[in-house]
């Protein structure tokens, strides 16, 4: 189903964005982590900088869900007293209306599954 492929080709998308960002801010927090060596004093940098080598970066916030596709639900008919293009139906949505003599419709054109 179209649908289907569509759903896995977003989600194959996403996935390599959302592991795309996770470099980006395990980068910047590496970054972040080395320009501290710079700002430390002399005697604490090669501690500062071990620090930095030992660096662990939390990319849980940047975590997707991924859902699976729902079952599909029938579509209950029923409940619809008309269909669209069929005479009652044409009748009350555009025929019986004001301005229907002013404003020429083009021919309503019926869902097939109907």
């Amino acid at each position: 189903d179209g649908k289907v492929k569509l759903h896995e080709e977003v989600h194959a998308s996403v996935k390599v964005t959302e592991a795309g960002r996770k470099a980006e801010f395990k980068s910047a927090s590496d970054i972040i982590c080395l320009l501290k060596v710079f700002e430390a004093d002399a005697a604490d940098k090669p501690a500062k900088l071990q620090e930095c080598s030992g660096l662990t970066t939390d990319t849980s916030s940047l975590n997707i869900d991924y859902h699976e596709i729902p079952a599909q639900l029938d579509c209950d008919k029923k409940t619809v007293a008309e269909y669209p293009c069929t005479g009652e139906w044409l009748s009350e949505h555009y025929k019986s209306q004001d301005w229907y003599l002013h404003a020429p419709t083009a021919d309503c054109i019926a869902c097939p599954d109907f």
